[in-house]
């Protein structure tokens, strides 16, 4: 076995352990990089030089050379994009390439001449969104309501469910929620405000009654909703005023607690 090179430094390569050992007693050694990357190298290969870095050396000469030759951009603002470095790569067209941030923290590289020549200015991202107009063809402030996935006003999509299962309108639906102050009408509970992006509390639904035509009539309030609970799931399809004021009866003065307390008197 050859001599230990542990503890020793090659360039910016400094030899932490043994990684392999060949069949001969050739040695390869795990070395960590000053850049933080983890290289494997042989004996030979350290010694002659040969390996004096994760290849991170190689980069910083290349942009070396590429800053001598190109007018220093680093640190300057065009549009959005802020430079940030040099690129060790080159253009398609051969022209130096720039690592950029965005204001929305977008990271990419364009070539110098695109932002010299102000034509680069601002990430794919940031170009899609100033391209949207803030209110949509309906009038609804996009910047109020969002927009989803495919860029739909979520305040139209909202509007025409709301037309097709209970013909009301988004004001009309907004009107209630201010009306019952953004709460269900039965428990109490916080709504969540559809106009507010970081609005907490549970999801509204439209409580109505069900056999009366038109269905806008039928209108009643905004119960907190679920898929398996909530006030709009336990009401259900009460309609019955009668029933319910028999079931409020029912549930203060149960009529088998009258026998099952007889027969508990009895047996003492």
């Amino acid at each position: 076995m050859g001599k230990s090179l542990i503890g020793q430094v090659f360039g910016k390569l400094k030899v932490k352990e043994i990684a392999t050992v060949g069949k001969r007693g050739a040695l390869s050694w795990k070395c960590l990089c000053s850049c933080g990357q983890v290289v494997i190298a042989n004996t030979k290969n350290l010694l002659n030089g040969n390996n004096k870095s994760c290849g991170c050396l190689k980069v910083e000469r290349i942009v070396e050379r590429n800053k001598a030759l190109a007018k220093d951009l680093n640190g300057k603002v065009f549009g959005k994009w802020t430079v940030a470095s040099l690129n060790e790569h080159r253009y398609s067209d051969g022209s130096l390439l720039w690592n950029v941030v965005c204001i929305c923290g977008t990271k990419s590289s364009v070539p110098a001449s695109r932002l010299l020549r102000g034509r680069s200015t601002q990430c794919d991202f940031c170009r899609a969104k100033s391209s949207v107009k803030r209110f949509c063809k309906n009038g609804h402030d996009t910047e109020v309501y969002g927009r989803d996935a495919y860029n739909s006003c979520k305040a139209c999509i909202r509007e025409r469910h709301l037309f097709k299962y209970y013909d009301i309108s988004l004001k009309e639906y907004e009107a209630i929620y201010d009306l019952q102050e953004g709460k269900c009408y039965l428990c109490g509970v916080e709504l969540i405000d559809h106009r507010k992006e970081d609005s907490q509390g549970k999801r509204s639904e439209v409580d109505h009654e069900h056999d009366i035509q038109p269905i806008r009539e039928s209108v009643r309030g905004l119960l907190c909703g679920g898929k398996w609970g909530g006030c709009n799931y336990k009401f259900g399809k009460i309609d019955n005023s009668q029933w319910l004021i028999r079931a409020v009866a029912y549930l203060s003065n149960p009529p088998a607690k009258k026998i099952i307390s007889e027969k508990v008197r009895r047996i003492k």
